[in-house]
């Protein structure tokens, strides 16, 4: 896009020689871009604060960051900052709806251009070339907008590497507060360029088709699609965001839980039945995780029936007595040893 679009001579109707329906329209969209042209104005301020405070980081750190990757992000970012300001798209907005009113009639210093009612309308001609300069200002917002992604993305990975703390997180807060500002900017020119169409096809109608003009979408989705680019652009430059390492979720096993059952008699398995009737003796081990005392010893006295099973004995633990405390004797002073107490 070049930095300089020169607009053709304005032409003028006067307002007596359009149709009621075209001055309504006129009036509708006329209320509509004094909106989109306070937003611009509202964000063109900050946009300029933003830049202002960038370039001193630039310039002050230029030299000892220029060979690391990010630092060229931030130059990418600067230079299209700096187209994105000379753009200038308020004063695009008011030169478009000053051309509604006279261009004859300069109004005195200090008033308010757009104080008074409009009485002209402007040329075919001279609006197909305003909303082809909207057109290509959107597109360069929407290029800022990746840029400040992509700037983003490249500080934060750089800031991972905990290197040049105090420079990447001001230059991170800057990308962040940019990129906001540049969708603001979208969403005013992709309302001026429906305002303009408007009132072209009130004007000539078919003026879109023979011009070849694509109206925007009300609610702008170059978020999503610069999202989309950023990703690409990315993976083109040898950029990882971290997509392409393998992350594996580690699971944590745990033993299973065994319930712990109190019953009179033991569960006796077939196996335990045959070493019984051999006479020998079985062993109730704890299973892991139970907590228990001593280990129980199962006799088996007739190895005819399995119902002779009993428990001998189940030890305790010792239980701590308390010690006897021997009297104090009260010490023996030189009194008790003359009388002999």
């Amino acid at each position: 896009m070049s930095r300089r679009i020169r607009l053709p001579l304005l032409e003028q109707k006067p307002k007596s020689n359009l149709g009621l329906v075209v001055c309504q329209t006129i009036d509708i969209e006329l209320k509509a871009l004094r909106k989109s042209s306070r937003q611009a104005s509202q964000t063109f301020t900050p946009l300029a604060n933003e830049l202002q405070l960038l370039e001193r980081i630039y310039y002050k750190c230029k030299n000892a960051q220029r060979p690391t990757l990010a630092w060229r992000k931030v130059v990418e970012l600067r230079r299209v900052g700096d187209r994105a300001k000379e753009a200038n798209l308020p004063a695009d907005i008011n030169c478009l709806r000053m051309s509604f009113y006279d261009a004859t009639v300069i109004p005195p210093p200090g008033s308010k251009p757009f104080k008074n009612a409009w009485s002209h309308a402007p040329s075919v001609k001279y609006l197909v070339a305003v909303i082809r300069r909207i057109f290509l200002v959107e597109q360069l917002f929407t290029k800022f907008l990746e840029v400040c992604h992509v700037t983003y993305s490249a500080l934060a990975m750089y800031t991972s590497n905990h290197g040049f703390l105090s420079l990447t997180v001001p230059l991170m807060a800057a990308a962040a507060r940019l990129r906001y500002l540049a969708n603001e900017f979208i969403y005013s020119c992709t309302a001026t360029s429906s305002s303009v169409l408007r009132i072209l096809e009130i004007l000539e109608l078919g003026a879109s088709e023979k011009y070849h003009l694509v109206e925007r979408p009300s609610v702008p989705t170059h978020q999503l699609e610069a999202t989309i680019g950023v990703q690409a652009t990315l993976a083109n430059e040898g950029l990882d965001l971290g997509t392409k390492v393998a992350r594996t979720e580690t699971t944590t096993i745990l033993p299973p839980r065994t319930p712990c059952i109190e019953s009179a008699r033991p569960v006796v398995l077939e196996d335990d039945a045959e070493e019984e009737r051999s006479g020998l003796t079985v062993q109730n081990t704890p299973a892991r995780g139970v907590a228990t005392r001593r280990p129980l010893v199962l006799s088996i006295e007739d190895s005819s029936s399995l119902s002779a099973i009993s428990v001998l004995s189940k030890e305790t633990l010792p239980v701590k007595t308390a010690k006897k405390l021997k009297p104090k004797k009260s010490k023996r002073n030189e009194i008790d040893d003359i009388f002999g107490f």
